[in-house]
């Protein structure tokens, strides 16, 4: 059987398409284009992660593939990778190629990614408060979690949550049950918003800027004021550098990359290389996407070298 890079040459996404809902396509393209520009790396005698993908069908009523192989494994490796199927599996290359797009896109990972880890960027939110105690001052109704979200924390609170959990077991009022898992549902809420927002508000006004963005403490401002938010980020795989917006054009109006995240305001970063820097052209067709007229707009625009050819934009709409 064929590696999961040669798999990928063999399909084109359009093949793929009906296996993945529409509104998650445009987070898929951008999976998809984006392995095919990675090197795959054969694994050596060192390694210790899978030497192969094994897909075989998921014990459900729809009986789908499925593959474990690629969790938790870096994408170059997996690219190198030989696909088996299970004994008496068959599918047609499109299915197994989404098969394996899902996976590696949920599960798997690049190292050297311009994009914060996750375990650096669940604590990002605290680095931002102690640098301005912004969030004090603009958490609003979130404030009253804030200084208990710190104490939660702690490794004393996490081993407190064994005996918390066994001594609901022992509770008979169903309103204290009932009040626990409130609570704690509400403080999960905040700490999700915390993290996303506070990750957003630190890639935005760092690096090296051309179009400078609002500061800190007023992004903070607006956006824990907001009582909705819709924040992504979309990359432009093209194949060169003079294809990169008409690719972020296909992702919105093609793939529906912006269907149902659009509110009344929208903060739009966007990062080029110095070596390929942005056009006037290219600024305009890019806010053309944002700016449907009911939109109020702030942008910034910053150099990092790592993102090469491609262009990416982190947009935060809210209102």
């Amino acid at each position: 059987m064929m590696t999961y890079s040669e798999l990928l040459y063999q399909v084109s996404f359009e093949d793929i398409i009906p296996y993945f809902e529409p509104h998650l396509l445009y987070g898929y393209k951008q999976h998809y284009d984006m392995l095919k520009q990675l090197e795959p790396i054969a694994a050596d005698d060192d390694y210790e992660g899978h030497q192969t993908i094994e897909i075989d069908r998921a014990p459900t009523n729809e009986g789908g593939l499925q593959t474990h192989s690629l969790n938790d494994e870096p994408w170059q490796y997996s690219l190198a990778n030989r696909i088996i199927l299970a004994e008496g599996v068959k599918a047609p290359l499109a299915e197994i190629a989404a098969c394996c797009l899902f996976s590696s896109s949920h599960y798997g990972f690049v190292e050297d990614y311009i994009d914060v880890p996750t375990h650096e960027r669940m604590w990002m939110w605290w680095d931002i408060y102690n640098r301005g105690a912004l969030f004090d001052k603009f958490s609003g109704a979130y404030d009253s979690y804030f200084r208990r979200s710190w104490i939660r924390k702690t490794k004393a609170y996490r081993d407190s949550l064994k005996r918390q959990m066994k001594r609901l077991d022992e509770i008979n009022a169903i309103g204290s049950k009932r009040h626990f898992w409130k609570r704690a549902s509400m403080r999960n809420a905040y700490l999700e918003v915390v993290t996303v927002l506070s990750a957003y508000v630190n890639y935005v006004t760092q690096g090296n800027h051309l179009v400078a963005p609002p500061s800190a403490k007023e992004l903070c401002s607006s956006l824990f004021k907001s009582y909705l938010q819709s924040l992504d980020t979309l990359w432009s795989f093209a194949d060169d550098a003079s294809h990169r917006v008409a690719y972020l054009q296909d992702l919105v109006q093609k793939y529906g990359a912006l269907d149902g995240a659009r509110l009344g305001n929208v903060i739009v970063c966007i990062t080029t290389s110095a070596a390929h820097p942005l056009e006037a052209n290219e600024q305009e067709a890019i806010a053309a996407l944002f700016d449907d007229g009911k939109t109020n707009m702030v942008w910034c625009v910053k150099h990092d070298d790592r993102v090469k050819e491609a262009v990416r934009i982190d947009y935060a709409f809210y209102e």
